[in-house]
């Protein structure tokens, strides 16, 4: 069973490495030939949660090769969201007609790009807690244990590969840190990430902080008030949360993940854009569709719009 992961960052390497490591037929395939060379050639450096190091082999391509060959039966798409657009018209010779196509975006409103897809596609979403560093162009440091639910999306499954669920067993057995379910109501888990994450990364990253530094109290105000924001536009679209459920959520997030630095925060260190427009964004664009207004997570989101454009001054 072939796997293609699509996406040289953090998460993609975090996945390649798992899964090679345990066995599988893995291929990388990522934005730049000097990347995919450096896998081919040194394998891919990957220090699990004790700190200990191991090197593993894995298979590389530039997303530019000729995509000729045997298609994959599960492509585990990581790439960021603003990537997808110019991606999705490479997906469909990277797959034949069984294949299982996994999407690990983090914000909302990808569904547009994925249904170009067609509905016979066998799309899926899939939401993690797992936290990783990208060290270097082949390396990876595996950072925050966690669970990865997948669930079809945006389509609700109408003939999904019947092998997919083996695939789940399969990967699960290979390491017991390894915990992938399958959901059902993925939508649910999507926009409980899309809370969390409207509530983590654009703070820190504006405040320039690690995530344990959101749990002094004088935080606290604005946590809830982002938190409570994202909830109500969820439940105007038909997803029900709850708000202080979803605040214990953050707070725990911040405290397992205490010394890490949020994937928004990472972009603007790199001089990179940042998903703001698809995370407290999103809260901002639905709510002005359901004529809500979303003061805090707007200004959250202008804020950081602030320093992208300082980083192109």
């Amino acid at each position: 069973m072939k796997t293609g992961v699509i996406g040289g960052g953090a998460l993609g390497l975090l996945w390649a490495g798992r899964l090679a490591g345990g066995g599988l037929d893995v291929t990388v395939i990522t934005r730049t030939e000097a990347q995919a060379e450096r896998l081919r050639n040194k394998g891919l450096v990957f220090t699990g949660l004790d700190g200990e190091e191991s090197l593993v082999d894995v298979r590389a391509k530039a997303i530019s090769a000729d995509p000729a060959g045997d298609p994959f039966d599960v492509l585990l798409v990581t790439v960021k969201q603003r990537h997808l657009p110019g991606l999705i018209d490479r997906l469909s010779p990277m797959s034949h007609e069984q294949s299982a196509l996994v999407f690990f975006q983090n914000g909302w409103g990808h569904d547009r790009e994925i249904r170009r897809l067609g509905a016979k596609a066998h799309t899926f979403a899939a939401v993690t807690t797992e936290g990783a560093l990208r060290t270097g162009p082949n390396r990876v440091h595996h950072t925050g244990s966690g669970q990865t639910w997948v669930g079809p999306f945006p389509h609700e499954g109408e003939g999904e590969p019947s092998w997919l669920d083996a695939w789940i067993e399969r990967v699960s057995a290979i390491d017991p840190e390894v915990k992938i379910h399958r959901e059902h109501d993925i939508r649910s888990r999507m926009w409980e990430k899309l809370v969390i994450n409207c509530a983590i990364n654009a703070p820190t990253a504006i405040l320039e902080i690690p995530n344990g530094d959101l749990l002094h109290e004088r935080h606290a105000p604005l946590l809830r008030a982002v938190v409570e924001e994202a909830v109500r536009v969820a439940e105007a679209i038909g997803v029900r949360l709850d708000a202080n459920r979803m605040l214990e959520k953050v707070v725990n997030v911040c405290r397992n993940t205490s010394g890490n630095r949020s994937s928004m925060l990472q972009d603007l260190m790199r001089g990179e854009p940042t998903e703001i427009d698809w995370i407290n964004g999103t809260v901002v664009r639905l709510g002005e569709r359901m004529g809500m207004d979303t003061p805090v997570n707007r200004q959250l989101v202008d804020r950081i719009r602030e320093k992208e454009r300082h980083l192109k001054a």
